[in-house]
């Protein structure tokens, strides 16, 4: 790859200052006078001759671009594994309270006790009356949905012959 003088880059300078024996030291604009005059000593134009650049050069230059790219992408995995920790530890207390829940209702049913153990202490002239019934699954289920639930599954059960409310 080639460039013409006013292309170059400080460091490329300093690298054909000091390939010709000149001094590297300066500002840009120094430089390029330094090379331009150094050109024309020598008879060529210094605005159209083609400096071939060296590959360590060119090396250094893609080498420090993916140093950065690098950089900037650990930066980023960096943050998005923190992002993702911290929602796995959301979830990781959402999940646990919702286990404390069905754990409390559970023991909540087992203290309660079955929808068949009610029946049995409800008074023989009673059981016949379906509200009286009703009535004590929510006294004794304290929860609405769950003595919904056992009353709409006593409501759909079918007496057989012979059979007492008790035995349902």
């Amino acid at each position: 790859m080639s460039k013409v003088l006013k292309d170059l880059i400080v460091t490329e300078l300093k690298a054909k200052l000091s390939k010709r024996g000149l001094s590297g030291t300066g500002v840009k604009n120094e430089l390029v006078k330094r090379l331009q005059e150094h050109l024309e000593q020598h008879k060529e134009d210094p605005y159209t001759f083609a400096f071939e650049l060296e590959a360590k050069v060119e090396e250094v230059n893609t080498n420090v671009a993916l140093s950065k790219m690098v950089l900037v992408l650990l930066a980023k995995l960096e943050e998005n594994e923190k992002n993702f920790l911290k929602q796995l530890e959301t979830q990781s207390k959402q999940l646990e309270a919702q286990r404390s829940n069905q754990k409390q209702e559970q023991q909540n049913i087992l203290e309660r006790g079955s929808a068949a153990e009610l029946l049995q202490t409800v008074l023989a002239e009673k059981s016949c009356d379906f509200t009286v019934v009703a009535n004590a699954i929510e006294q004794r289920f304290k929860n609405s949905h769950m003595a919904e639930v056992f009353r709409v599954q006593l409501y759909n059960r079918t007496q057989k012959r012979g059979e007492t409310l008790q035995k349902l």
